[in-house]
């Protein structure tokens, strides 16, 4: 079965349906969220590929949804704070 006949049946599967309740609470609706994943899949081949060809490191930056973005931004920042804390105690810049 081709990749194109497998995306029309998940896409024609009923909107109440296990499958389709599993995307429930993202924010892509799921043609879209299919779509940005189908892109991701083609991006990632070819950075390997390239990679794979050039002896190099592979390199891509996967698109991600509203969602996706602000919990790796608040990950980060996350980060960034422990960082700047620990670096503080360090330095004997805070009391504890």
């Amino acid at each position: 079965m081709s990749s194109r006949r497998l995306l029309l049946l998940i896409e024609r599967l009923p909107d109440d349906g296990a499958f389709k309740r599993a995307f429930d609470g993202d924010d892509f609706d799921f043609k879209t969220k299919i779509d940005v994943a189908t892109l991701n899949e083609t991006r990632a081949m070819r950075a390997d590929l390239r990679a794979m060809i050039a002896q190099d490191e592979m390199l891509y930056e996967p698109i991600l949804s509203p969602k996706q973005y602000a919990d790796r931004e608040s990950a980060q920042q996350q980060s960034r704070d422990i960082h700047d804390d620990l670096m503080a105690h360090l330095r004997g810049e805070t009391q504890d």
